[in-house]
C-alpha cells in the first residue's frame, strides 16, 4: 500500500508540475520527502523481518550463537530511519499549512515555531533512542519520562497546524459567503475538510500512544504495536494528502483565478476568485475593505 501510494503521488506530482520554470517547485521538495519515507519505511519493514529471523535463529540453534550484536545494529537503523520519517512528515504538513498563509507573518511564525519544536524533540530522542539501544536500557526507568518528549512535540506541532489550517477554512467559507453566494460544498473546500480530518485523525493516533506509553517496563503490547506502526502510518499521512490534494484539482487554480499560474502548480497557497464587486483575495481574503 505504502508502495502505490507514493508512485501514484510521484507520478502525479511529476506530470503536474511537468513544464513549470520557477526555481522551485512542488517536486523540488515533496518528490524527494515522498522518496525518502518510503525508502525508510522500506529499511523498517526489512529491520524488523531480519530481527525476527535472527531471534527464531537463537532459539533453534544450540551453537551459542549470540543475535544481541545484530539486533543491536538493526534497533539503531530503526531508531534513525524513523525519526527521519517523522521529520520529513511535519516538514510536509507544516508546508502544507505554510502555503495557506502567504503575507501572513503572525501565522508562519507559529508554524515555524512548531516545525522548530518537532526538530529539536527529533534531535533529543534520538540521541536517547540510540542509547538504549546500544545500552540496555530496558533497566532504566529515567528513560520513561524523556521518551515522551517526540510523542508529545509531534502532537503539539499536529494539533496546532491543524487548528490553523480549520481557521484558514473558516476565512475561506466566511470569504464565499459574502462574496459568492454559492451553496454545497467547493473543491476548495473539499481539500481544506481533508486537511483537517487527516489533522485529527494522525492527531488521535499519537494520544493513544501517549495513552499507553509509559505504563510499564517493558513495553506494554498496545505501546509496542503502535511504536512498530507509528512509523510507516507517519509516511503515508502526509503521501495520502499530497496525493488526494493532486487529484482534487485546487478550484482556486483551475476555475476561479484567472491570474494564478497557467500550469495549476499544487504548490499555490490558497487564492480566491474576485467579488462580485471586484474584490478579490490571494492571502488576506480580501472583503472589500
Amino acid at each position: 500500500m505504502e508502495f502505490m501510494l507514493s508512485v501514484s503521488a510521484c507520478s502525479l506530482l511529476i506530470r503536474r508540475e511537468r513544464g513549470i520554470t520557477r526555481a522551485f517547485s512542488a517536486q523540488n521538495f515533496l518528490v524527494p520527502a515522498i522518496l525518502i519515507m518510503f525508502t525508510n519505511s522500506t529499511l523498517l519493514f526489512t529491520s524488523t523481518l531480519l530481527s525476527d529471523i535472527v531471534q527464531v535463529k537463537a532459539l533453534t540453534l544450540n551453537s551459542g550463537y549470540n543475535p544481541i550484536p545484530v539486533l543491536t545494529e538493526w534497533g539503531v537503523i530503526e531508531v534513525v530511519v524513523s525519526r527521519i520519517t517523522y521529520l520529513f512528515s511535519d516538514a510536509i504538513v507544516v508546508w502544507r499549512a505554510w502555503i495557506l498563509f502567504e503575507g501572513h507573518i503572525q501565522f508562519r511564525y507559529f508554524l515555524g515555531v512548531c516545525f522548530l519544536v518537532s526538530f529539536a524533540s527529533i534531535v533529543i530522542d534520538l540521541a536517547f533512542a540510540i542509547k538504549e539501544n546500544l545500552e540496555d536500557a530496558l533497566v532504566n526507568p529515567s528513560f520513561t519520562s524523556i521518551r515522551l518528549l517526540l510523542p508529545i512535540a509531534l502532537l503539539f506541532t499536529n494539533i496546532l497546524t491543524t487548528l490553523i489550517v480549520a481557521r484558514r477554512r473558516w476565512q475561506y467559507k466566511q470569504f464565499v459567503e459574502k462574496n459568492h453566494e454559492r451553496t454545497g460544498r467547493s473543491r476548495a473546500d473539499n481539500i481544506l475538510v481533508i486537511l483537517i480530518k487527516s489533522g485529527v485523525i494522525y492527531c488521535g493516533i499519537w494520544i493513544l500512544f501517549l495513552i499507553f506509553s509509559g505504563r510499564s517496563q517493558p513495553l506494554s503490547e498496545p505501546e509496542f504495536y503502535l511504536g512498530l506502526y507509528i512509523p510507516h502510518l507517519t509516511s503515508m499521512y502526509p503521501t495520502t494528502i499530497i496525493l488526494m490534494t493532486a487529484l482534487g484539482k485546487n478550484e482556486w487554480t483551475s476555475q476561479n483565478m484567472p491570474d494564478a499560474n497557467a500550469n495549476g502548480s499544487i504548490s499555490q497557497s490558497l487564492q480566491f476568485a474576485s467579488g462580485p464587486h471586484g474584490a478579490r483575495s490571494s492571502t488576506g481574503f480580501g472583503t472589500g475593505r
